[in-house]
């Protein structure tokens, strides 16, 4: 039975006042009929770990902006799946509140470039996002330049698409 965590606003709730709308709360099992599609209903979803939770949260449920928001431990029953981001069962016990852990502005940061090298390539992406990450450099102007090449970038590829469909 895979252990993780799950948000809910202060009153134990996940989706209030909407379709789907689930109440949990100490040792409370929760079921769905399998479906086996990520994010879906028929899925309750789950992360693997607290910080991990904490940085997907402005994304699948934004809990840290209500007031008194719970992080829960879960465990986890019957089938489940993941994207290696979340993960969902068609059954989650939640067994008790634990503390949400800080997530700092640098962690944010090194795991945002971390998943940048996943699809940037550039040498010139790779060689700063290298030398942040070793420490090396962290400079204000150093990032300046990382952006302004991804802008060029970003700007070739807007005109050549342009390029194309006006020449359809």
């Amino acid at each position: 039975m895979p252990n993780g965590y799950k948000f809910t606003d202060a009153q134990g709730r996940t989706r209030a006042g909407l379709s789907g709308e689930t109440q949990w709360g100490p040792d409370v099992t929760n079921r769905v009929e399998w479906k086996g599609v990520l994010c879906a209903p028929g899925m309750l979803h789950y992360y693997s770990d607290p910080l991990l939770a904490v940085f997907r949260d402005i994304v699948d449920g934004n809990y840290l902006a209500l007031p008194g928001a719970l992080l829960w431990r879960v465990e986890a029953d019957g089938r489940h799946k993941t994207d290696g981001l979340k993960d969902e069962a068609e059954s989650i016990t939640t067994v008790e509140t634990v503390a949400i852990p800080a997530m700092t502005t640098e962690q944010r940061v090194e795991i945002a470039i971390r998943h940048s090298l996943d699809v940037c390539h550039k040498p010139s992406h790779v060689h700063w996002a290298e030398d942040w990450l070793s420490g090396k450099n962290r400079s204000a102007s150093a990032a300046r330049a990382a952006r302004a090449v991804a802008a060029r970038a970003s700007a070739a590829r807007a005109v050549r698409a342009v390029a194309a469909w006006a020449s359809e």
